[in-house]
Parts: C-alpha cells; sequence; structure tokens
C-alpha cells in the first residue's frame, strides 16, 4: 500500500516487486505498508480485505505495522 500525491491510500498487489518498487519511487510516492506472503492467493485475500477497510482502520494498520514495513523494505532493497 502507497499514499498517492494527493494522500489516498492506494492498495496493491504484485508478483514483481522490483517492478513496483520503480513505480512507486518514479511516482515519488510513498510505500506506507508492505507485506510479503508466501502464496499469492494469501496476498490477494489480504489486498480484497484492506480493500473493505475504513480509512481510518487503515491508519490504524499502517501506523501499528510501520517498523515492521521498514525491516520488509530493507531487506527487500538489500536483496535487489
Amino acid at each position: 500500500m502507497f499514499i498517492n500525491k494527493t494522500g489516498e491510500f492506494i492498495i496493491g498487489f504484485s508478483l514483481d516487486m522490483d517492478k513496483k518498487f520503480t513505480e512507486i519511487s518514479t511516482r515519488k510516492e510513498k510505500l506506507s505498508y508492505l507485506r510479503p506472503f508466501e502464496e499469492p492467493f494469501d496476498g490477494l485475500a489480504h489486498k480484497h480485505l484492506l480493500d473493505s477497510l475504513s480509512k481510518d482502520t487503515i491508519n490504524h494498520l499502517v501506523r501499528r505495522n510501520r517498523e515492521q514495513t521498514e525491516i520488509y523494505k530493507e531487506v527487500f532493497r538489500k536483496t535487489q
């Protein structure tokens, strides 16, 4: 999930995180929540859940998982 220039959350799913990171950084958007999954189906199910949540609930989830998201981003950057 990332925040676009107007401050809206964009919830996405990608099998190609290299490409997704490049897209986000090119558009100068901020990756605010990242959660990897072993199985694509699990990732799609999580995206569907996020799509159904309120903005307040999503904000809470982002804040609660900020540290873990930063760890995932660093780990991913090191493997590129």
